[in-house]
């Protein structure tokens, strides 16, 4: 698929991808509660993006505030060996920063726009809060650690999001239907 004369590359959940290919667009869509991370490099003009689908693994059982230890169906699992890197925000920072110092980038050097994290489905939580919510408290969180400077972020409210990376210029758009258009361009 192409858009403005560019490759167009889709992120799917979970998934993370990196270029240095100075005509693809690295693209996310429908974020709700998902969060698109980009990083970025304005030395190698080179980036990557993660899809990020849940906060953190954990285990399949809990210690209910009864003290009972229950299973919690759905959403929640722990993480396969097999699991696709991007899927938590705990470790799709670090995983996407790894990537893109395989292809060149230098780490010291990485800036960070981030999208998504809404509540599409207001009253609806897991067991444990608002995944939107927890999902972007992740991600900040990973990215502090990381020490990646975010630049650009539009996250939060109840509508879903599509988030673009322009690999040539670290140009990111993020649309929606519902909400504003909104343009971030990291510094040089």
């Amino acid at each position: 698929m192409e858009m403005d004369g560019l490759r167009v590359t889709p992120v799917k959940i979970a998934e993370i991808k990196v270029s240095n290919s100075q005509d693809e667009i690295l693209v996310a869509y429908s974020l709700g509660s998902c969060i698109g991370v980009c990083l970025w490099d304005p030395v190698c003009c080179a980036g990557g993006m993660a899809h990020v689908f849940l906060p953190r693994p954990r285990q399949s059982s809990y210690v209910a505030a009864s003290g009972n230890s229950e299973v919690i169906p759905g959403f929640f699992h722990p993480q396969e060996p097999n699991e696709q890197p991007g899927k938590y925000g705990t470790m799709a920072v670090s995983n996407l920063a790894h990537l893109l110092v395989e292809i060149g980038c230098k780490r010291e050097r990485l800036m960070a726009a981030i999208a998504g994290g809404a509540n599409v489905i207001p009253g609806l939580s897991s067991p444990f809060g608002e995944v939107g919510r927890m999902n972007l408290k992740a991600v900040e969180q990973a990215l502090a650690d990381e020490r990646i400077e975010v630049v650009g972020r539009d996250t939060g409210g109840n509508y879903g999001r599509s988030m673009y990376l322009y690999v040539s210029n670290g140009v990111v758009r993020v649309t929606s239907t519902t909400g504003p258009e909104k343009e971030f361009r990291f510094k040089e």
